[in-house]
């Protein structure tokens, strides 16, 4: 009977090892990922996205004089040229209801920025630019605008902003969402420690 308890113990505290390495390597996973969207944050800096941009041609010749068009005759950028253009992507197919998005990298974040600061001029057309976002970051930004509602969250130069109880609050990942959801449900002030 002693022998019994005694590898039953063994086997218990075998589980709790397991399960505590179990923890630490989740963790540990959590945080590679959260590094890897950084690094791929950090390269979206130099690129924005620009909605409803109209006559799109899957010729890149054409689709990059098409988006140079916008950026220096509507957004009045004439120092912009084709140099400062790296690559111009169609984000999904184009169909005969949907104008799918068009994402611009640029050599620098600087022209990046510059288009950003002058996306206001295109207000009255149908077309808009945003910042780019990575996969995860579009659903932080999704999350945080059904938890506070989507005229409250907002991206500045690829970092994702909530207001939230009379604060405005950047937001990093969807922990941070689960937390100022249950916030936002009390009217409690958002606190970014009582994520971690």
């Amino acid at each position: 009977m002693l022998g019994l308890r005694s590898s039953h113990e063994k086997l218990v505290d075998r589980i709790r090892a397991l399960e505590f390495k179990a923890d630490f390597l989740a963790q540990a996973l959590s945080n590679l990922q959260y590094d890897i969207d950084e690094m791929q944050q950090a390269r979206k800096f130099s690129c924005v996205v620009i909605y409803h941009l109209l006559g799109l041609n899957k010729r890149v010749r054409l689709l990059t004089n098409k988006v140079l068009d916008l950026i220096t005759n509507r957004l009045g950028l004439p120092l912009v040229s084709k140099s400062d253009i790296v690559d111009v992507a169609i984000l999904g197919e184009p169909s005969s209801s949907r104008i799918p998005p068009v994402e611009v990298r640029f050599k620098s974040p600087t022209v990046a920025r510059e288009v950003l600061k002058n996306r206001s001029k295109l207000i009255g057309s149908q077309c808009f630019i945003i910042g780019s976002l990575t996969h995860r970051g579009h659903q932080v930004l999704k999350a945080a605008g059904d938890v506070v509602g989507m005229r409250n969250a907002w991206l500045l130069q690829c970092r994702i902003f909530v207001r939230s109880v009379d604060q405005v609050v950047r937001i990093q990942n969807l922990s941070e969402v689960v937390s100022l959801s249950r916030l936002q449900e009390a009217r409690v002030p958002f606190n970014k420690q009582e994520c971690d």
